[in-house]
């Protein structure tokens, strides 16, 4: 899968070097290969999600649910970019934003 936008994964190491390793993981195996559906994300890493009153946004929990990673999944095109890394409490700031 094509992931998009690398540069918010860096922004949050300058900040956050605590969850690197975990935010590596989850953006090397979703490279590594071709998703079809949410389903196939979600049963690879239980600690995933789909956002409320959304089809593609998919957001990834990580090191003991401190830090959100949301990235937006366009399946047809194999395409995933990162909209968001950053500690819970910012993600709900971002989530009222998207509301």
């Amino acid at each position: 899968m094509n992931i998009i936008d690398y540069q918010t994964v860096e922004d949050f190491f300058k900040k956050h070097n605590q969850g690197k390793s975990q935010v590596l993981a989850i953006y090397n195996t979703l490279k590594s290969r071709n998703f079809k559906s949410v389903k196939e994300i979600t049963a690879l890493f239980p600690r995933s999600s789909l956002v409320k009153g959304t089809k593609d946004l998919i957001v990834f929990r990580f090191k003991g649910n401190d830090y959100r990673m949301v990235i937006k999944f366009t399946f047809q095109f194999n395409i995933g970019i990162i909209e968001f890394v950053n500690t819970h409490a910012e993600y709900d700031k971002y989530m009222k934003k998207l509301k």
